[in-house]
């Protein structure tokens, strides 16, 4: 799922900075080298994992259970020599994510929260004269199965009088 999100986040920022002007860089291995600006670093965290029991209609109208919910954090981080080019890449990065997008997941398609969790710049005065943007991302998505959940075909709720209840009588 990871890479499907990061490709999701490397297609939007190529069409708001320009595949052929920028480095896109992935793993933590490509982190180490040095960069020259301006370049993407997209980075995935450790995902966390949390059991649910949901009950949810899906294509087809079919319902299928949700068993867990996924939290995968990835850090985005763009990074140019100007602080302005870095501010607008972000501005428009921000005006264009979505809250939600349609992934297709284990064979389903499903909403995936795209939750902005935190941004934070730095600013060019070091020596190597590199401004940035860090951006924590979390894509929030479900696993499933398509299995029959029970249904209750018919409850009967029967009234009884206060008086009835008061005496203790019963009539079934």
């Amino acid at each position: 799922m990871k890479n499907m999100f990061k490709e999701y986040l490397k297609m939007m920022l190529s069409k708001i900075i320009g595949t052929e002007k920028i480095k896109v860089f992935y793993s933590v291995k490509d982190e180490a080298t040095y960069k020259s600006p301006p370049y993407i670093s997209i980075l995935s965290k450790k995902a966390i994992p949390k059991k649910t029991f949901l009950k949810e209609r899906k294509e087809n109208q079919t319902i299928y259970l949700k068993t867990y919910e996924i939290v995968q954090p990835i850090r985005l981080v763009i990074a140019s020599t100007k602080e302005e080019d870095v501010e607008n890449w972000t501005e428009d990065f921000f005006s264009e994510i979505e809250s939600k997008h349609i992934f297709t997941i284990n064979n389903i398609q499903q909403y995936v929260e795209i939750e902005i969790v935190s941004l934070e710049y730095s600013d060019n005065k070091s020596s190597l004269s590199v401004a940035s943007a860090a951006i924590d991302i979390n894509f929030i998505y479900g696993t499933y199965k398509n299995k029959e959940v029970p249904k209750i075909q018919k409850i009967e709720i029967k009234s009884i009088s206060i008086e009835e209840r008061l005496n203790g009588s019963n009539n079934e």
